[in-house]
């Protein structure tokens, strides 16, 4: 779990879905063998990298009564549709994330509505600019509450792009820039670190910054090789 920590979440994200499915169909030992696993992985993680997101995901399956978890299948099964969708017809794709958004919601999910807000805010960057924007900003504020810092990261990272490419408020990105590099420096993430670090030079070079843009640039272009 330690040398391995972008893999862990969909792992045990992985575990938590099989797990209720398993027990909807009646296979409870089994389901329960899988709970326990995401469970000891969700305390490992959470005692090497003081993040609480998997341990919130592995306390839903306390809490939630067999309802409900159908609902949270349903929820990702939508999700996953709008997300395979959203390339080619993004209005149909928002239309199945407001479904899906409701689900997560009815059962206190805030973890999954925390990742498709931001499928939403990816969305309507094709559509209108100033929704996009709120879209990511309400997916920070749930992302740092269910303490995902992944999906902070890529908000972060999302929210400082549209202030640099659409807004033109460059003083504004670069502070949503810097929070997004600290962050996926953390993480190790070095390919999206790489895309992060490109976007602040570029945004030093508009503030007239450029010894510090050209240290970025070069940053970049040593990160995009090395991933």
């Amino acid at each position: 779990i330690k040398n391995h920590r972008l893999f862990i979440k969909p792992f045990v994200d992985a575990l938590v879905k099989e797990s209720i499915s398993l027990e909807l169909k009646g296979k409870f030992s089994e389901s329960e063998h899988l709970n326990e696993m995401a469970a000891h992985a969700a305390e490992v993680f959470n005692d090497i990298f003081s993040e609480k997101s998997l341990l919130i995901a592995v306390n839903y399956l306390t809490v939630w009564n067999k309802v409900q978890k159908k609902k949270k299948l349903q929820a990702d099964s939508l999700y996953a549709l709008g997300t395979r969708i959203r390339g080619n017809e993004p209005n149909k794709a928002a239309g199945i994330y407001y479904d899906a958004i409701a689900l997560y919601r009815n059962i206190g999910d805030e973890r999954g509505e925390s990742e498709i807000l931001g499928g939403h805010g990816l969305i309507y960057t094709i559509i209108d600019y100033d929704t996009s924007l709120v879209y990511y900003k309400d997916a920070l504020a749930i992302r740092e509450k269910v303490d995902d810092r992944v999906l902070i990261g890529n908000a972060l990272n999302s929210i400082g792009s549209l202030y640099y490419g659409v807004f033109k408020n460059y003083s504004l990105a670069l502070n949503y820039l810097d929070s997004a590099e600290k962050v996926r420096t953390d993480l190790g993430d070095s390919l999206n670190l790489g895309r992060t670090i490109h976007t602040k030079a570029s945004t030093l070079e508009k503030l007239g910054q450029y010894d510090q843009a050209l240290k970025y640039f070069r940053r970049s272009i040593e990160l995009n090789q090395s991933s």
